[in-house]
């Protein structure tokens, strides 16, 4: 019997290989293009075996004489999976966060913007028990919601400005043109009226749940408050900040509010019941100094309490620490334009538990990290 066993190279530099990014399926153990010269290289003879004739001996050539007709040769060939030549454990949960994202979130764009395009890959799903866990199946996925044209009916959105998405897969939406606050649970033809639509309110910018006391936040930027709203009660609202222009707002672990006003060019800190909040970032006048923002959009609070925000017209997005005077540029501030290095007009931003931050770079109509 002769068995071969392959030595898989690790692979340190992901960063070195260009064509890295683009050869790693998203499906694990799935299908894999012709044209990815890198992964297929990854291909390697597991074990060969020998059947029938004298097993004992080494020689194929010898081996073969002792055979009455043609010889049997096993392969087996394995595709070596992607986690057992990354050695770095840090980029592995930044290869698997990636590919969950685009999963999740991208393909039904790619869908829509590749016209005829039905392209599908299948993967087997299974996993050991020693093995991180496979991202989910890669699957073009239907619009979460509306979908239908814009429109005020309950299967419609018009300009959908600002979302939250509640651990139980329900989501809220601040619809702009509508005037109103959304519900819909996950895979639902239509939604429900969560709020307004009735004059409530005015050009709601953004909206987060508030579980402890049962009831959304909202930004109603045309009145120019922040009104609380019972979920158990839809006619009952309550002003709880007025007088400022609420782009979008964040809450912390400790139940502390973050609000971005455009017109203020700041963001403050407010506890329930203040009257006039703490600047957290910007507060120094219009401009693109680090002490300063211009017309700042959104707001994300990490675990130290760090502040990142959006500054659009700047095209940057900030980040300040806790009882920082001014911030410091985490993307962007290079210029407006397309180069990895540079922001169009920065909206939308996150960070995960890595720290990694997201941004959705609209007048680029991408979403970078």
């Amino acid at each position: 019997m002769i068995e071969e066993r392959a030595k898989v190279p690790q692979c340190f530099r992901i960063y070195d290989d260009a064509s890295f990014a683009h050869c790693i399926p998203f499906s694990d153990r799935g299908s894999i293009s012709s044209n990815c010269t890198y992964y297929t290289g990854q291909i390697h003879v597991i074990s060969k075996r020998l059947l029938g004739g004298n097993m004992e001996i080494d020689n194929e050539n010898e081996w073969k004489r002792t055979l009455a007709v043609g010889p049997a040769l096993l392969q087996v060939l394995e595709m070596v999976p992607w986690y057992d030549f990354i050695a770095d454990n840090a980029a592995k949960q930044n290869l698997m966060t990636i590919m969950w994202y685009r999963q999740t979130n991208f393909d039904f764009i790619q869908a829509e913007s590749s016209i005829g395009s039905k392209n599908d890959r299948k993967s087997d799903d299974s996993n050991s028990e020693d093995e991180p866990p496979t991202p989910p199946k890669r699957m073009i996925i239907p619009p979460y919601t509306g979908g239908n044209g814009p429109g005020a009916g309950i299967n419609q959105l018009n300009v959908p400005h600002g979302l939250f998405l509640d651990n139980d897969q329900t989501l809220y939406i601040a619809e702009w043109a509508n005037h109103r606050i959304v519900e819909w649970k996950i895979r639902a033809a239509s939604g429900r009226i969560a709020t307004g639509g009735n004059g409530q309110l005015k050009h709601p910018s953004d909206v987060i749940l508030d579980k402890a006391r049962d009831s959304l936040l909202i930004c109603d930027f045309g009145n120019k408050r922040i009104v609380r709203w019972s979920l158990r009660n839809s006619n009952n609202g309550e002003t709880i900040i007025s007088g400022l222009a609420c782009a979008a707002l964040t809450m912390d672990e400790q139940g502390f509010l973050y609000i971005s006003d455009p017109e203020r060019h700041e963001v403050r800190q407010w506890q329930v019941g203040e009257t006039q909040g703490i600047v957290v970032a910007g507060g120094n006048g219009i401009g693109n100094r680090f002490d300063q923002l211009n017309e700042p959009r959104k707001v994300f609070v990490d675990r130290d309490h760090s502040v990142y925000v959006s500054d659009g017209p700047n095209d940057r997005v900030m980040k300040w620490v806790k009882g920082a005077k001014e911030g410091i540029v985490v993307a962007g501030g290079r210029g407006k334009g397309n180069l990895l290095s540079q922001l169009n007009f920065p909206e939308g931003i996150i960070v995960d538990q890595l720290g990694t931050l997201y941004v959705v770079d609209r007048g680029n109509n991408r979403i970078v990290r």
